[in-house]
This record gives structure tokens, C-alpha cells and sequence, in this order.
């Protein structure tokens, strides 16, 4: 089924994340679905409606800690990660570069870069999800290349597993903007910021 809804994705420097999702699901007699992911270099924390709030850990961590802004490739030896190139392979119409990307810990991952415009087009890695108690492959699409602040930036990114299909169509990028930085971290039991 089709669900839609505002995303809010913010990131700092060097992996600083939050990615904020709010689905309305009346439609199935359900209230709204809220997913709150926030990493603040060191930790992260989920608050989901569905699934119940909960701590980031083991693989899942690790990827996020290796998930460099604004590319794990920029930084990639500093962070202890080996890069190889695996050849040549298509996507979609595309020839692309292969990288694999193997993390000090974490999933390794496959980088697909576009032979012509050298842009990132793809990457899959597959990672423990705890709730699943199993291993899911993850493939990340980005397109829709557009030039903000003359920095490329996906306006199209869709991210597909055996469990779900997400497509987030960009509508606003804003950079160097300061972010509150309580945003990334777990919200204070107290306070809930």
C-alpha cells in the first residue's frame, strides 16, 4: 500500500543525523505512524509509534557511525574503512563503478558510482535488524541530481529491502544552517527534548 507524509532528514558534520517521518494512517483506522531516528555522532535513539521507542545498537550503530557526511568516501581512510574497486557493472541504463566499502566495524558496503558523472547512483549493504532477529539487504537509489549552493544534491532517493519500499522526493535543501543540537540525541526523560 501507498502511505505518504513529510520527511525531515537533517545532518551535520561529520555524522551527525536525524531523520524525521510522520505518516497519517487513518485510512486504516490507525493513528499517525511517527518515526523519530536520531544519531548524535556516538548514540542513537528511535522513537516509533509502531514499534516502541528504543536505543540503536550493535550493526545498526556501526553503520550509522560509518555513515559520513556528507559521504563515507570523503573520509574513508580516516575512519580505518578499506575501499576497493570491483569492476564495472549496470544500473539501470548506467555503467557504474563498484567500490566496496569495508568498515573497522559494520556492514560492508557497496558503492555504485555512475561511470560518466562519477555521482553516487547506488548502495547496498546488508545489516542485522534486532526487532527482525535477521539479516536484511538494503538498496539505496539516488537521482534527480540538482546543483544547490554548487554542491549535487539527489532530489530522489529510494530505499528498498524485502521489507518495504520507501521513495523520499526532496522538496527543500537548506545548507550550513545552524541545527539544535538536541535534535540528534535522545530526547531528556524529563523535558521529552
Amino acid at each position: 500500500m501507498n502511505l505518504t507524509g513529510p520527511v525531515e532528514i537533517l545532518n551535520e558534520v561529520p555524522n551527525k543525523s536525524r531523520t524525521f517521518v510522520q505518516l497519517d494512517l487513518s485510512g486504516l483506522g490507525l493513528d499517525k505512524f511517527v518515526f523519530d531516528q536520531r544519531f548524535d555522532g556516538t548514540s542513537g535513539y528511535v522513537i516509533d509509534t509502531m514499534q516502541g521507542n528504543r536505543d540503536i545498537t550493535g550493526e545498526q550503530l556501526d553503520a550509522m557511525k560509518n555513515a559520513q557526511f556528507p559521504s563515507p568516501l570523503l573520509n574513508y581512510k580516516g575512519m580505518g574503512t578499506t575501499v576497493e574497486l570491483a569492476g564495472k557493472e549496470k544500473v539501470g541504463d548506467r555503467d557504474a563503478y563498484v567500490l566496496i566499502g569495508k568498515p573497522k566495524a559494520g556492514p560492508v558496503i557497496r558503492y555504485y558510482i555512475d561511470a560518466e558523472t562519477y555521482l553516487p547512483i547506488r548502495s547496498v549493504m546488508k545489516i542485522m535488524v534486532p526487532q527482525l532477529g535477521t539479516e536484511v539487504e538494503q538498496t539505496t537509489e539516488t537521482s534527480d541530481f540538482r546543483e544547490v549552493d554548487s554542491v549535487k544534491v539527489p532530489f530522489r532517493i529510494k530505499t528498498t529491502s524485502s521489507l518495504q519500499t520507501v521513495l523520499v522526493t526532496i522538496t527543500q535543501v537548506e545548507q550550513n544552517k545552524q541545527i539544535d543540537q538536541s535534535l540528534f540525541s535522545k530526547p531528556d526523560a524529563n523535558t521529552g527534548k
